[in-house]
C-alpha cells in the first residue's frame, strides 16, 4: 500500500487472476496522474531556479532595478535600488509610485513614458531628475520594458542609471570650451 497525497491509495496485489478491464484502467488513470504531477513538480522545480538566478542576478547588478505594476506601483527593486535611494522593503511593502521618484515637473513626462513603455518592445531611455527618498536629487537615465507573462502585461521592468557624473563632466567641458572659444564660428 502506497499513499499518494493528492490522489488516493495506491494498492499493488500479487494475483494469479488477471485484473479486471476497470482496474486496467484504474491504474492507467492513476498512471497518467502520477506522470502529469511529476512533469508538474519538475517544471515547478525549474520555473524556482530560474526565478533565484533572475532575483540573485538583479542583486548582483551594481545598477537600480524595478518592476512595477500597471499603475506604476513598484512592486520589485533590488538591493542597491533600495540602498541608492534610500528606501527599506518596508517602505516597497508598503508601497509607492515610480512616480514618486521624479522631481514634480517632470511626472506627467515620466507618466506619458510608462504609457508608452508599456507596448515598446525596445527599451527608450529617458534622462530624469531623481528625488531620493531624504530629498536628495541625482540626475538619471530610465530604461524600460514591458513584463508579458502567458501573453498578458502586467507592468514595467526598468533600469535606472546614476549619470551625474556624466553630467558633471558635461557641464566642465562646456565650460572649458567656451573659455577657448568664447566667439564660436
Amino acid at each position: 500500500i502506497k499513499n499518494l497525497p493528492g490522489f488516493g491509495l495506491l494498492l499493488l496485489v500479487k494475483n494469479k487472476e488477471k485484473l479486471s478491464p476497470t482496474s486496467l484502467q484504474m491504474l492507467r488513470d492513476i498512471n497518467i496522474k502520477l506522470a502529469q504531477a511529476c512533469i508538474a513538480c519538475i517544471k515547478n522545480r525549474e520555473l524556482e531556479e530560474s526565478e533565484k538566478r533572475y532575483r540573485d542576478l538583479s542583486e548582483l547588478l551594481p545598477e537600480m532595478i524595478c518592476e512595477t505594476d500597471l499603475t506604476g506601483k513598484i512592486t520589485y527593486a533590488n538591493r542597491y535600488a533600495l540602498d541608492k535611494m534610500g528606501y527599506t522593503q518596508s517602505d516597497l511593502q508598503k508601497g509607492f509610485h515610480v512616480f514618486d521618484l521624479f522631481i514634480p515637473e517632470q511626472r506627467q513626462r515620466a507618466a506619458k513614458n510608462f504609457q508608452r513603455g508599456l507596448y515598446n518592445q525596445q527599451p527608450q531611455p529617458n534622462e530624469y531628475t531623481i528625488v531620493k527618498n531624504n530629498g536628495d536629487l541625482f540626475e538619471g537615465v530610465v530604461y524600460t520594458s514591458p513584463m508579458v507573462n502567458d501573453g498578458i502585461l502586467m507592468g514595467i521592468r526598468g533600469v535606472m542609471i546614476d549619470i551625474s557624473h556624466r553630467k558633471r563632466i558635461e557641464k566642465e567641458l562646456e565650460r572649458r570650451l567656451k573659455a577657448l572659444y568664447p566667439n564660436p564660428p
